[in-house]
This record gives C-alpha cells, structure tokens and sequence, in this order.
C-alpha cells in the first residue's frame, strides 16, 4: 500500500536516488564565460579573441593581442532560481549573489624572444550553491486524513578553480599558436535528508523514517588548451583542443544514515524495521573532464563584426568518483556499497553574436548560445540530474575611462525540462519525472587596461 507521505513523492525520489544527485549546473560546459567582449559575446571568440581572455578561449591568438594589459571581470550580481513544482507548494531556491570571473594579464615581452608572449590566468569553471528545501505537515483531526509530515532537503556546493600559464607565438601578422597549461582545483560537497513522519491510516500506530546521506571530495587534476589563429580581415578563424583531465590527488569522505521502523518498504504486508548507519574518510576521489575540440570565425562587415562559434565534447563512459567500502546494516546484516558514479554524454554546444563599433572607444554587443545537457537520455548514475538545454543571451555595451575598458552588460539563462528518475523501490513508489525550472539573471562588469577594439586594424609585422 502507498503510504500518503509519498505525495512528495518527485522531491522524496530525487533525495533518495543516490549520494550524486545534487550537482544541479555540473552537466553544463558553457555556463561561465569571461573576458570584457569576450563575455558579452557569450564566449563565441575562438576564431576573434584578441586580448587576454585568449589564455582560455585560444592561446594561439595571445600573441596577436596588441598592447596585452591586465583583465579583471567579473559578474557582480547574479540572481539564481531553480523551481520544482508541487501541488500544494512550489519548491524553489532563489540565490543572490557575487558571480566569479577572470583574472588575466602577460608578462613583459622583452623578458621573451621575438614573436613569444606568456600570459598567465586565473578563473572559475564551476560555482554552484544549491538548497532545496521542502517542509510538509497535515493536521490530525478524528475522521479526517491521519497526521504526517516531511522534511526534504537537497544541499550541494561545487567549486571548481582553473590556474593556468599561457605560452604563444606568432612568426608574422597573421598566425599565432599557443597552449595552456591548467592545474584545476575541485572542491564537491553534497547532502540530502529525507524524515517522513505520518499515522498509519488503519492503526493508531505510527511510522517514521530517516535518510541521510553526504559525499565531498577535493580533486586535483591537470589540462591544457591549445590553439592556432589565422585571419586577414575581414575574415579571422581558430580551432582549439581542450584534453581530457589528469588525475593527480584528491581526498573525500562518503556518509550514510538510514532508519525505518513501522514502513512496509518491501510491499510484502509488513512492516519492516532498517538501521544503518557508516562514515568513511580518506577515500581517493576521481572527476574526469572530456576531450573537446572548438571551432570559430568571425567577419567584419563595415562597422560590424559577426561572431560565431562551435564546440563538440566527447563522451565520458559511466566510472566510479568517489568509492566506500562495503559495510553491513547494523539492523539485518545486509550489505550496503556507498559510492557515487557519473557519466556524461556527447555534445555540440554553439552560438552567435554581433558587435557593432560606434567609434574607437564605444562598441555595443548581442549574443545567444545553446548550453546543452551532458547528462544521458537513460542513465543509473545520479551525479547531477539537470537535463535541460540553457539558453544564453547576453548584451552590452564597452567603453572607455580614463584609457581603461569597462565592459558593463546583462545576461539570462534559462532552461527548463521532465528530469527523468529511475524507481527507487520497484513496486512500492512508481517513477515520476520532476519537472524542474532554472533561471539566471546576471549583471556583468569588467575591466582591461590594454589593447584596443576587436574591430581595429591588424598588427604591424614584427
């Protein structure tokens, strides 16, 4: 029989379905993006970047930046919205707060032979900062619904910090190539409670429940980007490879505590009693990043430059993060394997964007790029559980102060879809999809003191 504590039932399967299913925006590779222009354009400048946001987006065209300075961007506020709906109460976070961006800028070219540039970089990949929360409770009255209440609560915070240094190389006016080389810093923290608490309709008895379960890990791990540039205006193109991360140390703990007394959870007609309880630490964590290939041109019309951009990322077969030892129910002696594995599927991300120069200090900008979900059409594995495709759009306007460009520019993001959920106990709750919404309103703002517009002309060959 379907106890009524289960008409939370999407927000009950998604606390349940496993220790990973709380890493919301993880399935996502275009959700940051960095630069002055770079940003408004929604980071569609493989084949045009011309200033220091190329130690990410293409180390080729590093050396073709005239006068490199420093760059300081960052989203200054960012509202962010996720809502499940439910019958008697949407469940929603609403997040206000300051969003991360890049620090980038070069050495002195004279420490350096002729055509050489180094750069270094500093930005953050991930930052996510997820609460869910739902509370439920039904008054007790004779004759009327018997007494039951809910707390669910999904938590999860994922950083993930890329430090890199940049070496590039033009041999004339028009080519550049280049790498970078990333150390990444992960830091995952995750938790999910579900407390049921309700009168069993025929019986004066009650029944209760507990699940509670926690995972984190800091993962360090290597890449690199390489690029190459060529372009002679009014055309530019480039194409860049991302490799797949190594793995180089981390360190991570799994937790669990599960309890019923007086649930049929079996559906046999009786009621079945669990405890279980285990904490394990000094685990080895292991988070994989995809092989990745982008492509990209631009072409100035007049007074306007059209941006375009493409990424494919190769799979990620099903693999184990984070891995516990087997350990036995305190109650039955049943043998419990905590672990939290992750996969992803392939995808092409891509986009669009305009820039329309009004003069050498003043230029305006639009775009929109598609952010699709790596997360697979059928899946077992509950390391994140945001299917939506994003959708970008993005615009502003830079200027100069004082010599200094200011990029100042808003952005949305939103998505929406059925998260598909597996049956966590087959026969007793059926799967449901949860319909999720998510939402990001964001104030852009950045700083570089060097260089001059996407549109200006070329280099003088050195």
């Amino acid at each position: 029989m379907l106890r009524p504590a289960f008409r939370l039932l999407p927000v009950v399967v998604l606390c349940i379905s496993g220790p990973g299913s709380l890493v919301a925006q993880d399935t996502h590779y275009w959700v940051r993006q960095y630069g002055t222009a770079s940003e408004l354009l929604s980071g569609l400048v493989v084949g045009s970047v011309r200033d220091p946001s190329a130690t990410y987006y293409n180390p080729g065209a590093l050396a073709l930046a005239e006068q490199p300075g420093f760059m300081l961007t960052f989203e200054s506020l960012e509202l962010t919205r996720i809502t499940i709906p439910d019958k008697d109460k949407d469940i929603r976070q609403t997040r206000l707060a300051t969003g991360p961006g890049i620090l980038a800028g070069t050495l002195p070219e004279s420490w350096f032979g002729r055509g050489h540039r180094v750069g270094y970089s500093l930005l953050t990949r991930q930052d996510l900062d997820v609460v869910l929360r739902k509370r439920d409770a039904d008054p007790y009255a004779p004759g009327a619904t018997p007494l039951f209440a809910d707390i669910v609560q999904l938590d999860a915070k994922v950083t993930d910090i890329w430090a890199g240094a940049t070496w590039s190389y033009t041999p004339g006016r028009h080519f550049g190539i280049g790498a970078t080389g990333y150390l990444a810093t992960r830091s995952t923290r995750g938790s999910q409670l579900l407390i049921d608490q309700f009168t069993v309709p025929n019986a004066d008895s009650g029944a209760t429940a507990l699940a509670f379960q926690e995972f984190s890990y800091l993962d360090f791990r290597a890449l690199m980007k390489i690029g190459a540039t060529l372009g002679h205006d009014p055309w530019r193109f480039g194409i860049t490879v991302t490799t797949p991360s190594l793995h180089l140390a981390g360190r991570g703990d799994l937790g669990i505590n599960l309890s019923s007394v007086g649930q049929d959870l079996t559906g046999d007609g009786s009621a079945d009693a669990v405890l279980a309880s285990n904490f394990q630490d000094k685990l080895a964590p292991t988070y994989k990043s995809p092989l990745s290939v982008a492509g990209g041109a631009s072409v100035q019309l007049g007074r306007t430059r059209l941006h375009g951009t493409a990424e494919w990322f190769e799979a990620i077969s099903e693999y184990t993060v984070l891995q516990g030892a087997t350990f036995q129910a305190q109650s039955d002696g049943s043998p419990i394997t905590p672990s939290i594995e992750a996969e992803a599927k392939s995808v092409v991300n891509w986009g669009v964007g305009v820039e329309h120069e009004f003069n050498s200090d003043v230029a305006a900008f639009v775009s929109y790029a598609i952010d699709r979900s790596t997360l697979p059409d059928s899946t077992s594995t509950r390391h994140a559980f945001s299917s939506w495709d994003i959708n970008h759009v993005r615009g502003g306007a830079t200027f100069r102060v004082a010599g200094i460009k200011v990029a100042l520019g808003l952005g949305l993001s939103f998505g929406s879809e059925q998260v598909p959920l597996d049956d966590p106990i087959p026969g007793i709750i059926p799967p449901s999809p949860v319909d999720v919404s998510w939402r990001r309103w964001k104030l852009i703002l950045g700083f570089y003191t060097g260089g001059r517009s996407v549109l200006d002309p070329g280099l003088a060959e050195p």
